[in-house]
Formats: C-alpha cells, structure tokens, sequence
C-alpha cells in the first residue's frame, strides 16, 4: 500500500526546535517515540506542548523551502544506481546549490529524510 511518509521523531523534534508550527494529522508524544493519529494537530509545538507535529516528507520539505528558502531535491544517481539528494538555497530569483555530494541511499524515503534531517541541523 502507498502511503504519505512520516518524519521520524528525530527529524520532527528538530523541525519543532525551528519553528515548524503546521497543522498536521500525526504527532509523537514524548512519551511515546510512534506517531499517532490526531483528527487535526493545531498548535502542537508550543513550549508547554509535550506533543511533536509529524509531518509528511514533502509538507516538512515545503515548509523549508516556502518559509526558510532552502530545498531538498532527492534524485537518482545512475552512475551508483542509489538514491542521494541536494540541497539548494533561494538567493533572490536564483536558487544557489549548496550541498551535491551525498551518501547513497537504497530508497527515495531515506534520502529525503536524510536531506531534511541535515538542513535542519546546519542550515536553518
């Protein structure tokens, strides 16, 4: 069955650090390391908020790119045959690339959160 991939807790924790604040259907308790259906998570990542907004791979990935001008672009690399990503920053009307060489990975879904996880933690 094809579904929406869910951030891990990890990169979820560290989007809410940054300030994503989106309305989401999932979000981790801290207690509980396994996102869970909410009908509409409004507002979870306030400071006294305990849950964590779960986010889609591509909502996160449009909130970095429309609210923080950075974009992760997972692509194929037919000379390793595997899965691998940029990264791009917005700079005026151009989009900059700032990171092009990156691990292999064996699926789609590995490299988008490997490439959210990393503007996360060192460009935004």
């Amino acid at each position: 069955m094809i579904h929406e991939e869910i951030c891990t807790y990890e990169v979820c924790k560290l989007a809410k650090e940054k300030g994503f604040n989106v309305p989401t259907n999932y979000a981790y308790n801290d207690n509980c390391r396994k996102a869970m259906y909410m009908e509409l998570c409004l507002n979870r990542n306030t400071k006294d908020s305990r849950s964590i907004s779960a986010p889609t791979q591509s909502l996160l990935q449009r909130w970095l790119r429309e609210e923080k001008g950075y974009y992760v672009y997972p692509y194929y690399d037919n000379n390793e045959f595997k899965w691998t990503y940029s990264i791009r920053e917005k700079t005026g009307d151009m989009w900059i690339l700032l990171v092009g060489e990156t691990p292999n990975f064996d699926k789609y879904e590995e490299a988008m959160e490997a490439g959210l996880k990393f503007v996360l933690e060192n460009l935004v």
